[in-house]
């Protein structure tokens, strides 16, 4: 079911797809728990269906929820971990948290560079991140 929530996202249908998102969660919290990856897995697609959709409040607090559980259960130097503090600093950039984007993503860039291949194409994307939130708050302090 996951899959097809994904699927329908990619092409467009994100209400169908949150929609679908939000049962599969719910099935996994039911049957797995809260801490389970899967489950953890499954919060963290319905959080960037919900920030592609606006919902933005809604899935901030999911994303927080899956940060505080992942970093709880696999530490910060997990690859999970750094994805969900990465999902964290997208949505905390939409709302213009420039500062919050930075404060997050710096110690996230070093732990990825300890971790991950210098080539790994998460280590661009939060650079750019990281670069992006400089110059906007460079720009909010002139």
């Amino acid at each position: 079911m996951n899959n097809l929530a994904i699927t329908q996202g990619e092409h467009g249908q994100l209400k169908e797809a949150e929609k679908i998102q939000r049962e599969v969660l719910a099935l996994r919290l039911e049957i797995l728990g809260r801490q389970h990856p899967d489950t953890l897995s499954a919060m963290s697609s319905l959080a960037c269906t919900l920030f592609d959709c606006g919902q933005l409040d809604e899935a901030e607090k999911m994303e927080q929820e899956v940060l505080a559980l992942r970093l709880d259960i696999l530490g910060r130097r997990h690859p999970d971990s750094i994805r969900a503090m990465y999902n964290r600093a997208v949505t905390l950039y939409a709302r213009g948290q420039f500062e919050d984007v930075i404060q997050l993503v710096r110690p996230t860039m070093d732990l990825q560079d300890q971790i991950l291949d210098k080539d790994h194409p998460d280590i661009s994307k939060l650079e750019k991140l990281y670069m992006d939130a400089m110059s906007m708050q460079s720009r909010n302090c002139s």
